[in-house]
């Protein structure tokens, strides 16, 4: 990236964190909301993983030792960071 892209971006950087933060925590509680638990699951979790290659985001669930007990849903990274940025979009357009 260009030196005077940087320093745009770098002007902006504090409004950006300000309203990603929020949107992307929203977006992580969304995608572990509703997960039933079964028995022996203590908590629903997102993890990253890579597979295949590609950066992978799965919901699963855990034990009370941390180990993973099934997977609920899964979602290529990249798609998830496009499902943030068109939520920023969102926010930004109401404002």
């Amino acid at each position: 990236m260009s030196p005077f892209l940087l320093k745009i971006a770098k002007r902006f950087l504090p409004q950006v964190k300000e309203i990603a933060y929020p949107t992307i925590t929203d977006l992580l509680h969304k995608t572990v909301d509703g997960v039933v638990l079964q028995a022996g699951e203590d908590n629903a979790c997102a993890t990253i993983s890579q597979y295949n290659g590609e950066w992978w985001v799965f919901v699963v669930t855990m034990s009370p030792e941390n180990k993973v007990i099934r997977t609920i849903n899964s979602m290529k990274l990249e798609d998830m960071i496009s499902l943030g940025f068109s939520k920023l979009e969102e926010y930004v357009e109401t404002k």
